[in-house]
């Protein structure tokens, strides 16, 4: 672990390089709630294993990162990010967003690019929730019925071009229906949309995932043949 300096920003970051030539990196973007840069740590290896440069991080007010989590908001967390690549002056091969994360993967493109995109139980958020302060208005706004309605998440989706693996929980309890529904029908310009659909799972995969060997693999699997067929066609 490194801690990352920007001006008030002290971000804990986990590195690994490409090891092989004309590789960039996998960048992970955690959740809300108990998530930390180490919940998708299992999935690491199936980047490095084939070169891929590996970075997840702490976002402000998470983690070992420093910051009060409820003067933080989703544009902090983007901040974050940004801040994570310029440090690393590295490509992104494949952006990884799980739950709150996914949302903020979609509104990190805005800024830059990725060639693959790999989605865990995205969450969407109305427009109105994106500077409010997690402890200041922001509960409020995505409490309000149907709020994700007024999502830019559905825009956002149909003008990526890349590569898209998407991965749902049959068992999620927090992410609506209307949402995953949005998700699935929105990558109009995708250049490849997979989709894995994990039986029993409940919202906080990656929690879920780690519990059982298995569950792990079965992940592991899919992740690995949407990689290895990127990079067939990559190199």
């Amino acid at each position: 672990m490194e801690i990352l300096t920007y001006r008030d920003k002290r971000l804990a970051l986990d590195f690994i390089p490409p090891t092989q030539p004309g590789r960039g990196i996998a960048l992970s973007l955690h959740g809300g709630g108990l998530s930390t840069r180490a919940s998708t740590d299992y999935l690491a290896n199936c980047f490095t294993d084939r070169g891929i440069g590996w970075a997840s991080f702490d976002c402000s007010g998470w983690g070992d990162s420093a910051g009060e989590r409820s003067e933080c908001s989703l544009a902090d967390r983007r901040d974050d990010a940004l801040i994570v690549l310029r440090h690393l002056g590295l490509p992104i091969d494949f952006l990884i967003g799980t739950s709150m994360g996914g949302y903020g993967a979609l509104k990190l493109l805005e800024q830059t690019s990725a060639r693959n995109l790999i989605l865990f139980c995205p969450a969407a958020y109305a427009s109105e929730a994106w500077s409010l302060r997690f402890g200041h208005g922001f509960s409020e706004a995505i409490r309000r019925p149907q709020s994700y309605l007024d999502s830019d998440a559905g825009d956002l989706c149909a003008t990526y071009t890349g590569k898209v693996l998407y991965v749902a929980a049959d068992h999620d309890a927090v992410i609506p229906k209307a949402v995953d529904d949005l998700y699935r029908t929105s990558f109009r310009q995708a250049r490849r949309v997979d989709s894995l659909l994990l039986r029993d799972c409940p919202h906080p995969i990656h929690r879920w995932a780690i519990a059982k060997p298995e569950r792990v693999e079965h992940i592991r699997s899919a992740l690995s043949a949407f990689i290895d067929a990127d990079l067939a066609n990559a190199d």
